[in-house]
């Protein structure tokens, strides 16, 4: 194990300049803003760290800082190792070291597995090229767990020329996620499951003698298995659950007695959170299955309480049960962070952290102008920041953000936000943009909407209205909402959005003449599917980001999306013409608005063939269209001067066909 002393940079972790030099909102500021994910908390509840995403050179590509900063007092923060350029993960010890995952800058490609000492600036590295993931402690502190992908058989090298064989006939390949243990003394690496298990999310024991985890059988084509995985010589596999859903976190008690599952909605019938007991008969059963949001992270604290992160409506607090699922407390309700709320960016990087004792508590907090922050104190306590991580936004121009709601056409009430330009003014006529989230298990929630897939802001500041709906489908309103566009894409959804429209219209200071619908991801897909239907024809322009436009095709090439929200992973073979009539692609021929096609060349979830198939269409029937396909990227933009790129040709477009002054320049397509 090779030691090495590093430095720690004091000071406040504010890459940006001051207010005074950034008072202007530009694609330049959005795209070097700084946000802030896996925040954990120290054992002894002194310190938290943080990973912040910040500018880097080359290619326009973001290098991601460890930072540490103070709880108690004035905040006080610390880079850790500058000479990273990359930090993937941080976990802290019982006794208070850092386990981190980083790429230095001389090796970008290259991983390391570190071992940090904060109060001394010693730093070890444990593996020099580590290809393991999802690490954390073992609860005694002397083993680190990580998952790595191995081949079930050995693969054989396919000689040039020969063609690649698909299906039960290939010749090796098959892979397996092991959990494996290091051992931080002696370096020994181990590896803990067997082959029959490929381990997805896992938590220790707490006697660290085996892990539960969320494990598929090799070979198998059913569903993953909540499953204990003994570390005992010769001690067999243990069974707890059947998953139904989508996985977002495990948790076993400090007991030992208790096992939590916390999952994503789809799958009616199986709630949120389900408890197992971890010793004789499992006895899985749904709690809180009527919590009227969307968790999710979960945690026990060390009073044996089920601590976890909830979406409700808008905003996201911190809430807990007892050990059965009984006596829900709001600890830290959603409405007090209000007007922002906790969370920041994406919620597949949310998290919370305890203290040892659980008397303290760190998390993320955002709000309409603060992009992310970290927030931490007593469990019982107010949580106060502890950076000030991006000091220009106080300066900028934002437009005012304000919750709004309507009733949909069944009468079901569907909330959202609006978002007006700066200096708005009732009297006069404003463009608006209708913005669809992704997901459609996502929502638009109280967060700051000033980056490169959330584009309220910098479109307020363009001088539009921004419309922001959470149509049904939507997280944060409880499972059945969630559920309620199951086997109905753009159905109740769609209607739910133009109700949204027709609401808004109402208001008195929208032109209807200067209408556009943008999204991205779902959003890309209801916006493609929207301007191709009858209340559509209103739209003069739209954004298509990362769309599914022909589900069949799309399905065909990558699967997934039929058995989340089709509920058969067969459907689409099933229901062919059913699925095409629900697909974009099926009404080109009625599209008047003019489309703007993004996409990246390497989406995975939606390959940029689609974005093709869009563009042929609407170029074959007349409409104006662009498509710019971005090199690299996969569904979301992360380059730096391909996010810039990418915000000003949406203004630019907007401005083309649904200009702030002035009547529209496009009127539509002729006969149509």
């Amino acid at each position: 194990m090779k030691t090495i002393a590093i430095l720690l940079a004091l000071g406040l972790a504010g890459p940006l300049p001051s207010s005074a030099q950034a008072a202007e909102v530009t694609p330049e500021l959005i795209a070097d803003l700084t946000m802030v994910e896996e925040v954990r908390l120290s054992a002894d509840g002194k310190w938290v760290s943080y990973i912040v995403g910040v500018e880097s050179g080359g290619e326009g590509g973001r290098a991601k800082e460890l930072w540490m900063a103070s709880v108690d007092g004035a905040p006080v923060q610390r880079r850790l190792l500058p000479n990273r350029s990359r930090v993937l993960v941080a976990r802290w010890s019982p006794d208070g070291r850092l386990a981190v995952i980083a790429q230095s800058e001389d090796t970008p490609r290259r991983r390391q597995l570190l071992l940090l000492e904060p109060g001394t600036g010693v730093m070890h590295v444990l593996a020099d090229r580590f290809d393991g993931d999802s690490v954390e402690w073992s609860p005694d502190g002397r083993q680190l767990g990580f998952v790595r992908s191995e081949s079930a058989v050995p693969a054989r090298k396919r000689p040039a020329g020969e063609p690649q064989v698909l299906g039960a006939a290939r010749e090796g390949g098959g892979s397996v996620s092991r959990f494996h243990t290091l051992d931080v003394a002696t370096g020994v690496t181990q590896a803990r499951t067997p082959l029959t298990h490929s381990v997805g999310d896992y938590a220790w024991s707490p006697r660290g003698d085996g892990i539960v985890a969320v494990a598929r059988p090799t070979g198998a084509s059913s569903r993953p298995v909540v499953t204990i995985l003994p570390f005992a010589s010769g001690a067999a596999p243990r069974a707890l659950w059947p998953v139904e859903d989508q996985t977002i976190g495990l948790a076993w008690s400090p007991d030992g007695k208790t096992v939590a599952w916390c999952g994503r909605e789809f799958t009616p019938g199986s709630g949120q959170l389900v408890l197992m007991n971890a010793e004789g008969e499992p006895r899985p059963r749904t709690v809180q299955a009527d919590f009227p949001g969307s968790l999710h992270h979960i945690l026990f604290r060390a009073d044996g309480r089920l601590a976890f992160g909830a979406q409700e409506n808008l905003r996201v607090g911190i809430y807990s049960v007892a050990a059965d699922g009984s006596d829900l407390r709001a600890d830290h309700p959603a409405a007090s962070f209000a007007p922002g709320s906790l969370g920041v960016g994406s919620f597949t990087k949310f998290t919370i952290s305890f203290s040892a004792d659980g008397s303290r508590v760190a998390s993320m907090v955002s709000g309409p102008r603060e992009p992310a922050n970290v927030i931490a104190g007593p469990w019982r306590g107010q949580l106060t920041r502890r950076t000030d991580l991006n000091p220009a936004v106080a300066g900028l121009a934002l437009g005012a953000v304000e919750d709004i709601s309507w009733r949909s056409f069944d009468g079901l009430q569907i909330h959202g936000f609006l978002v007006k330009p700066p200096g708005f003014d009732p009297a006069k006529k404003y463009p608006l943009v209708v913005e669809v989230h992704g997901g459609p298990r996502r929502s638009w929630w109280a967060t700051c909407f000033l980056n490169s897939s959330h584009w309220a802001q910098w479109l307020a500041s363009q001088g539009y209205v921004v419309l922001m709906p959470n149509p049904r489908g939507s997280e944060g309103r409880g499972a059945e909402f969630v559920r309620a566009n199951r086997m109905d894409l753009g159905g109740g959804d769609w209607r739910d959005v133009v109700g949204g429209l027709d609401h808004v219209l109402t208001l008195g200071y929208i032109d209807p003449e200067r209408l556009a619908l943008a999204g991205w991801s779902y959003g890309g897909y209801l916006t493609a599917w929207g301007i191709g239907q009858p209340e559509g024809q209103r739209f003069k322009a739209a954004i298509v980001g990362a769309g599914i436009i022909n589900l069949f095709t799309r399905g065909g090439a990558a699967g997934g999306w039929s058995d989340n929200h089709w509920g058969d992973p067969q459907a689409i073979w099933r229901h062919a013409q059913e699925f095409f009539s629900r697909s974009p692609i099926a009404h080109v021929s009625r599209v008047t608005a003019a489309a703007l096609i993004l996409h990246g060349d390497n989406d995975s979830k939606v390959p940029h063939s689609q974005a093709l198939e869009f563009f042929n269409g609407l170029r074959a029937m007349g409409v104006p269209t662009e498509a710019r396909i971005y090199p690299g990227e996969g569904h979301s933009i992360g380059r730096r001067d391909h996010q810039i790129d990418l915000l000003n040709s949406i203004a630019r477009w907007l401005r083309t066909y649904v200009p702030v002054d002035g009547a529209a320049k496009f009127s539509g397509i002729p006969g149509r």
